[in-house]
């Protein structure tokens, strides 16, 4: 039996899910002209039934159900705190036919067939097991469903993390370094960049049963601030920035030497 993704969900409502609901906006904006790339794909039709995995904060979510009037959207993540704030947000907001759900996809009881469109934002390289999640997200789908998701690249190809990340990856006191170094993985283990490779999401797709897949690769800019002061702070609070300083007996000076590396690299 597939197990749940343990790490991810306590990281996702420790420390990640509050930064993430920390910086909403600012993620909003970073990933403006790339969603609708995404809706685009997606196609959602005015009838259709929707399930959005990894929803976050619900923004896709509310986007899709407002694309699907006479059908909906369900919102699907391991996250209690961005649940929340989805919730919050939607209940404020609407549209009515927008709900959330706590799962993680590996293992949720997804009804057969029920779903006309899978779709995510930056929401399924967090599996342990992708083969078995996309399994269940095929079973989830009607025949001649239809799966839309956006996913990162490699870390090279992604310079808001690849130039920030170079330029601190040496920090880190002694012993913490191979444990904050997700970033740098493309091995396939949970993180960011766990479906860079082109070959390896076929395969994975293929061996759900998916076909007729068709990969994009998208180049748009990214905004991570509003300027270069921003950044810094926005960066001194990710959670691998956290990580790191709560692992020094004095994180005083190592956010300083942070900052001195960073300022010229940004």
């Amino acid at each position: 039996m597939t197990q749940p993704n343990q790490p991810q969900i306590e990281a996702w409502n420790g420390i990640t899910g509050n930064h993430f609901v920390r910086h909403r906006e600012r993620f909003e904006g970073m990933f403006r002209r790339l969603t609708p790339h995404l809706l685009r794909a997606a196609d959602v039709r005015p009838d259709e039934r929707v399930l959005d995995v990894g929803c976050g904060a619900g923004a896709t979510t509310r986007a899709l159900a407002a694309a699907a009037p006479r059908g909906g959207a369900l919102g699907l993540d391991v996250s209690e705190p961005l649940l929340a704030e989805a919730r919050r947000i939607t209940a404020e907001q609407g549209p009515g036919n927008a709900g959330f759900a706590l799962g993680d996809a590996q293992t949720y009881a997804l009804p057969a067939g029920e779903r006309d469109v899978v779709v995510s934002r930056f929401g399924v390289m967090f599996f342990a097991d992708p083969a078995a999640a996309f399994g269940r997200l095929a079973a989830a789908l009607r025949p001649g469903g239809r799966l839309a998701v956006l996913c990162w690249r490699t870390l090279a190809e992604n310079a808001h993390f690849a130039v920030p990340y170079g330029a601190v990856r040496g920090l880190a006191p002694e012993g913490a370094q191979a444990e904050e170094d997700p970033e740098d993985r493309e091995d396939g283990s949970p993180g960011p960049f766990s479906l860079a490779d082109p070959d390896r999401v076929r395969g994975i797709l293929a061996g759900a049963g998916f076909r007729d897949v068709e990969l994009r690769p998208l180049d748009e800019p990214v905004r991570m601030a509003a300027d270069l002061d921003d950044a810094l702070d926005y960066l001194l609070d990710t959670p691998e920035a956290a990580r790191l300083l709560a692992a020094a007996p004095d994180p005083t000076p190592l956010r300083a030497k942070a900052t001195t590396l960073l300022r010229p690299a940004l």
